[in-house]
């Protein structure tokens, strides 16, 4: 076929054809280019064409290599992918995605459960969410974000859609555009840290009642003496 085009005047050729060749006594396959060109006379007529075979077999198979790599990688990243998005679905602390402008890009089912709000948490702003007295705290975490710093035990509370707030400790990793953060949910802990300073001051200011009730006591110990003193004499 590829002769009787070439025969009719067209250039015509076939790329990596294959065919099983004996290369030292064994069966090979191998792959050949084709190329068939019209050989015209001194009347433009086609008197015969030129048949040009070069092999390919060492490209084909490089490419097969490549192609195979190029399949495998992709499988990678989709097994990667779907190990990454099982555990952001399936962490027991927050994960979420903030952009550069601290507008809040995307949070994990545990987000939405321990914070109690729904897709309407997306695109609200991270110090809008943030107790006010934490907020200095997070735009100095800000500026090192942007320098390129990953921040690491940086603890704020933000608020429940309840209105309660808990606290969390949180490890942010920068990138181009935004920022990955990863908290863990501490408000028993400090729950508990507060409820043993406060047990704390209890106790001191009960040891302060304890001395000025033995200082009290003892001074009207010492004054009914000096009153006993008195009335004898």
């Amino acid at each position: 076929a590829l002769a009787q085009r070439a025969y009719a005047g067209e250039a015509v050729f076939m790329e990596n054809f294959a065919l099983d060749t004996d290369r030292n006594g064994d069966v090979e396959r191998a792959y050949f280019t084709f190329c068939y060109s019209p050989v015209r006379d001194e009347s433009g007529q086609v008197a015969g064409f030129l048949n040009t075979v070069f092999e390919t077999t060492e490209t084909v198979r490089n490419e097969q290599v490549w192609r195979e790599r190029a399949d495998a990688f992709e499988q990678k990243i989709m097994e990667q992918t779907a190990d990454h998005e099982r555990i952001w679905e399936l962490s027991s602390d927050i994960m979420m995605l903030v952009r550069e402008d601290l507008q809040i890009y995307a949070i994990n089912a545990c987000g939405r459960e321990l914070l109690g709000w729904d897709d309407s948490f997306i695109g609200r702003p991270v110090l809008g969410l943030c107790h006010v007295d934490d907020r200095p705290g997070i735009e100095a975490v800000h500026q090192q974000l942007r320098a390129g710093q990953t921040v690491q035990g940086f603890k704020c509370r933000y608020r429940h859609r309840d209105g309660h707030y808990r606290w969390f400790n949180w490890s942010i990793v920068p990138s181009t555009g935004i920022y990955t953060a990863i908290g863990h949910d501490i408000t028993l802990d400090q729950e508990r840290a507060a409820a043993l300073v406060q047990a704390e001051e209890l106790l001191r200011q009960s040891q302060k009642m304890d001395a000025v009730g033995q200082l009290t006591a003892g001074m009207a110990h010492d004054f009914n003496n000096l009153l006993t003193g008195v009335n004898g004499s």
